[in-house]
């Protein structure tokens, strides 16, 4: 048996604050219906203005960037669909993104961190979250752009 829960963050192309409320409590819940159709176990999702943050719970072997592009790539699709970001330019995420290995003690913590995105981001930037997550994990380049 497996269990192993792994936090994933993607931002929108080129950090653009596009992510307005109405459209992540429509996004959100239609991210959820895809995942569940397709066996991806989401435990929780939030996120601010130009990002989001996941949690996976993977109870046996599954490819992660596979499922995290598949979710980019349909949830853009269906935000284009709908017309539910404005401008000429077709809504995109990012092609990178961050995905860390969660330990089972943390799980909570990480829950209600995803649930107050709103309240985080008041406080510091995107940008700054990631240099955040750089140091605790590491890594001297995660790919995103500034």
């Amino acid at each position: 048996m497996v269990k192993i829960w792994v936090h994933v963050i993607w931002s929108t192309e080129y950090q653009q604050g596009v992510l307005y409320d109405g459209l992540r409590k429509k996004l959100f819940p239609y991210m959820r219906e895809y995942c569940a159709i397709r066996g991806i176990e989401i435990d929780c999702i939030g996120g601010h203005v130009d990002h989001i943050h996941c949690l996976f719970k993977y109870s046996s072997f599954k490819d992660l960037e596979r499922n995290v592009d598949d979710i980019k790539r349909d949830s853009a699709l269906w935000i284009n669909k709908h017309g539910l970001v404005g401008g000429d330019d077709k809504f995109k995420w990012d092609r990178n993104f961050i995905g860390v290995s969660i330990g089972q003690s943390s799980v909570d913590v990480l829950r209600e961190y995803i649930r107050c995105q709103d309240w985080v981001h008041g406080r510091k930037s995107f940008r700054e979250e990631v240099e955040e997550v750089r140091g605790k994990y590491g890594w001297d380049e995660l790919g995103i752009r500034n």
